[in-house]
């Protein structure tokens, strides 16, 4: 027996459906039994219980609410914004989906990241992610933390267009953009809103990339300057060709760039949400910083960052690593890219990292 019959809520015919059937994005019992009414293809239900399966084998859970939504929208073919509060899950979907697409044989996909780091943790995580679900893909990835053999051959590896997931950062795709035009992506995964906004190769070459030419994107700008809708005529994206936007843009929120994606993509670029989290928000008026955040850490055990404020500068980023050090305390000062850095911090070889606070 479902726990609530709500009226009015049946997405399909508005009538009353059972609390069993929307939690598992189902209409209501009627409308189920003529599936064909609904315009759902067995292959688009399969995609769905494929995903959750990698999902379960790889995280032991199923997608969450916004996850199975985020997967609709993919497999639907429609371009759309991650509103969730950081570790709800984004660049995990990301990753996951995009070797799910990549096994089925169908897309490639370019994820866009705004660090180094970051770069080398969602490639490690692709290439494991890949071997336990026995997907014979290839995942490429440049950062400035390879070695320098490893960055020769996945330069080796951009030029000859290979790779089913491709993984770089912002920075990089801004410098050597000719790289990846050799490639035709079917699924672009943002995990850098505020970099690709800023720059305008970036962003005309995503554009690009989902089917868009640079005088349509210019011609939807004039009109959004101008006012002048009627000039624009109907815009209709490609379905096999997706962008996925992780996160908030912190900067560019009004901008004309952001306004283009929504009247090209139909989806606008939102501030990040409030929302309720398993974190307690705490202060301490300090007569003495130094002493008391050595105590505050030996208290508080293994697992800490120290954010230094970004007008205070490198030098006392090094000056509280040093603090640490002599005081008994396993850290690691982040004063550049420095690889394999997470994996010492997530397996508890670094107790603590001390580095600039910073929005990205």
């Amino acid at each position: 027996m479902p726990k609530a019959i709500y009226k009015g809520l049946c997405p399909v015919c508005g009538g009353p459906v059972s609390s069993d059937n929307l939690s598992r994005g189902l209409p209501c019992d009627a409308c189920l039994s003529n599936v064909k009414s609904l315009n759902i293809s067995d292959e688009y239900v399969d995609d769905l219980e494929r995903l959750n399966r990698c999902f379960k084998e790889l995280l032991g859970a199923e997608m969450w609410s916004a996850q199975r939504i985020w997967a609709r929208r993919v497999f639907r073919g429609q371009s759309f914004s991650m509103i969730a509060p950081t570790g709800s899950g984004k660049t995990v979907f990301g990753i996951i989906t995009a070797i799910y697409m990549a096994k089925r044989g169908r897309w490639k996909t370019l994820i866009i990241v705004p660090t180094s780091i970051l770069a080398e943790q969602v490639y490690s995580k692709a290439k494991d992610f890949a071997r336990k679900l026995k997907a014979e893909i290839e995942v490429v990835s440049y950062h400035t933390l390879m070695t320098s053999k490893e960055k020769e051959e996945s330069l080796s590896r951009l030029k000859e267009g290979r790779g089913d997931i491709v993984i770089l950062t912002s920075s990089f795709m801004t410098r050597r953009l000719e790289l990846i035009r050799r490639y035709d992506f079917n699924l672009v995964f943002v995990d850098d809103v505020d970099g690709v906004l800023k720059s305008s190769k970036l962003f005309y070459f995503i554009l690009e990339v989902l089917g868009f030419r640079r005088d349509l994107v210019d011609k939807v700008i004039e009109a959004l300057k101008t006012k002048r809708w009627d000039e624009l005529g109907s815009l209709t994206p490609p379905k096999d060709k997706v962008l996925v936007v992780s996160g908030a843009s912190l900067r560019g929120r009004r901008t004309l760039r952001v306004k283009a994606l929504r009247e090209l993509l139909g989806f606008e670029i939102g501030s990040a949400p409030e929302s309720m989290r398993n974190v307690m928000d705490t202060f301490l008026i300090s007569k003495d910083q130094e002493s008391e955040l050595i105590a505050l850490i030996k208290k508080l055990g293994h697992g800490g960052i120290v954010f230094i404020p970004q007008d205070k500068g490198l030098e006392y980023v090094r000056k509280v690593y040093l603090l640490l050090v002599n005081n008994g305390i396993q850290a690691e000062a982040y004063i550049r890219p420095k690889r394999g850095m997470l994996e010492r911090f997530s397996k508890g070889e670094v107790n603590v990292l001390v580095g600039i606070a910073s929005s990205r």
